[in-house]
C-alpha cells in the first residue's frame, strides 16, 4: 500500500509544470519575445504567473517595466532589470527569464493611399459644393509610418479661416480613445482643391456703360479659386445692369464691374423725408444726378433753388442724413 502511494505521488509530481515545482511563493516566467499595445510595459502583459495567490498576482502583474518602444519598434529588457523590479515588490518570487526579453509594440501601418481616401472624405464633408464639382490633386502626403495598434481615431483638422479653394493645408492626429496617456501621432498634409462651378462669362466685348443683355452672357464652369469672389452665378441677377468698365469676351462677370441699378435718374422728382423727435416732414425735390439705393445724391428744392444731399432709400425716395438735419 505504501509503495502504491509513493508511486502515485511521483506520477502527480511528474505531471505538474516545471514552474509549479519552484520553491517560494510562486514563479514568474518571461518569454524570449513578447508584444504590447499600450505606451507602458507591465509584467502581466508579457509574463506568465504560476502559484501566486490572487492578491500577490495582482500586485506583480501591475509592475511597470518601463515605456514601450515606438509603434513597430522593439525594446529589450535584461534579466537583471526584470528580477530587480519584481523582487522590489515580491522578494521571494522566483523569476525565470532568458538573458534578454524583446518586447515589440504592435502597430498599424498608415500608407499614403489610405490617407488620401480619408482626407478626401473629410474635404467632401466640409466643403459646401457638390462632389462632382470638386477636383483634388497635387497631393503632399507623408510617407508610410506606424501608429499604435489601438490608435484608430483619426482627426483631420483644417486651418482657421480655410476657404477650401486652392491649396488646403491640414493636420492629422491619431489617438487611442482607450489609452488617454498614449502620445498622439501627428502629421501634416496638403492638397490642391479645384472647385469648378457655373459662373456668368461675357460672350462678346462689352463697352463701359452698356446694359447687359441675354446675348452678352454665357454660362461656363470655372475654378472658383481663379475667379473674383463676387463672380455672378445667375444671369438673371445682372440682366439690364450697366457695366462700370469695359468687359472683354471670356471675362467672368463680377458685381464690382457693374453699376448698381439706379432708382433715381437725373431730373426725376424725389420725395425726401426729414424730421426728428416724432415730427416727420416730406418735401419734393429734383434729382441733379442719378443714383442707387444707399448713395448720397445732389437734389434741388424747386421752390428755393437750394441744393442739398440726401440718401436714396428706394425708387423716387430719399432721406436726409443725420448731418443734414
Amino acid at each position: 500500500m505504501r509503495a502504491l502511494l509513493i508511486h502515485g505521488f511521483l506520477a502527480l509530481v511528474a505531471a505538474l509544470p516545471a514552474a509549479a515545482l519552484a520553491t517560494g511563493p510562486g514563479t514568474v516566467t518571461f518569454p524570449r519575445e513578447a508584444s504590447v499595445t499600450g505606451p507602458r510595459i507591465t509584467v502581466g502583459e508579457i509574463a506568465t504567473l504560476y502559484e501566486l495567490d490572487e492578491t500577490l498576482a495582482s500586485r506583480v502583474a501591475s509592475i511597470e517595466l518601463g515605456r514601450a518602444a515606438e509603434p513597430g519598434d522593439a525594446r529589450s529588457l535584461t534579466l537583471a532589470s526584470l528580477r530587480s523590479r519584481i523582487h522590489a515588490v515580491a522578494p521571494g518570487l522566483h523569476v525565470e527569464t532568458p538573458p534578454q526579453v524583446r518586447v515589440r509594440t504592435e502597430h498599424r501601418e498608415i500608407t499614403p493611399g489610405w490617407l488620401r481616401g480619408r482626407i478626401a472624405a473629410a474635404l467632401h464633408h466640409r466643403m459646401p459644393w457638390p462632389a462632382e464639382a470638386i477636383e483634388l490633386g497635387g497631393w503632399r502626403l507623408p510617407e508610410s509610418f506606424a501608429v499604435a495598434a489601438g490608435a484608430r481615431r483619426l482627426r483631420v483638422r483644417f486651418r482657421d479661416g480655410e476657404d477650401f479653394l486652392g491649396t488646403v493645408r491640414l493636420d492629422l492626429e491619431w489617438t487611442d480613445p482607450d489609452v488617454p496617456d498614449l502620445q498622439p501621432v501627428r502629421r501634416a498634409a496638403a492638397v490642391d482643391v479645384a472647385v469648378r462651378m457655373p459662373v456668368i462669362v461675357i460672350a462678346r466685348d462689352v463697352r463701359r456703360g452698356q446694359r447687359l443683355e441675354a446675348d452678352d452672357l454665357v454660362v461656363e464652369r470655372r475654378d472658383l479659386a481663379r475667379v473674383p469672389r463676387d463672380a455672378v452665378r445667375d444671369a438673371t441677377d445682372v440682366l439690364g445692369m450697366e457695366t462700370s468698365e469695359r468687359l472683354d469676351a471670356g471675362q467672368v462677370v463680377a458685381l464690382g464691374a457693374l453699376a448698381a441699378e439706379p432708382v433715381v435718374r437725373r431730373g426725376q422728382n424725389v420725395r425726401v423725408e426729414a424730421g426728428g423727435s416724432g415730427l416727420e416732414v416730406n418735401i419734393e425735390a429734383r434729382a441733379l444726378e442719378r443714383g442707387s439705393v444707399g448713395q448720397l445724391v445732389q437734389l434741388e428744392n424747386p421752390l428755393t433753388r437750394r441744393r442739398f444731399s440726401a440718401l436714396l432709400t428706394g425708387p423716387g425716395t430719399a432721406r436726409l442724413p443725420e448731418s443734414g438735419r
